[in-house]
């Protein structure tokens, strides 16, 4: 099954589903195609242009699971204490280093 998305396009789709659902409830026989918003598809494949154009800016579509990673710094006592990790335990590259 697809990734559920709550993009503009989805959401747009959504309500347009849903209004046409209200339509056939009240008529069964209606003509879809009346009650589609105007421009239906050239709104559509605006919303989901805006939508990739989105994606390809965001940094992680460049993040790869199987890539190897570097601790450039520690994180801090209060970051530790939130998580619930005491510093004792901590083992990082990082912790052999003297600030």
């Amino acid at each position: 099954m697809a990734r559920i998305s709550k993009s503009k396009a989805a959401k747009f789709n959504a309500h347009t589903l849903q209004k046409l659902r209200d339509a056939v409830e009240i008529d069964p026989e209606v003509d879809l195609t009346t009650k589609l918003p105007l421009r239906y598809s050239t709104r559509l494949t605006k919303m989901r242009r805006v939508a990739q154009s989105d994606e390809d800016e965001d940094i992680r579509a460049f993040l790869r699971a199987s890539d190897s990673v570097e601790v450039v710094f520690s994180l801090s006592e209060a970051v530790l204490n939130l998580l619930g990790v005491p510093r004792n335990t901590e083992s990082t590259p990082n912790d052999s280093r003297s600030d």
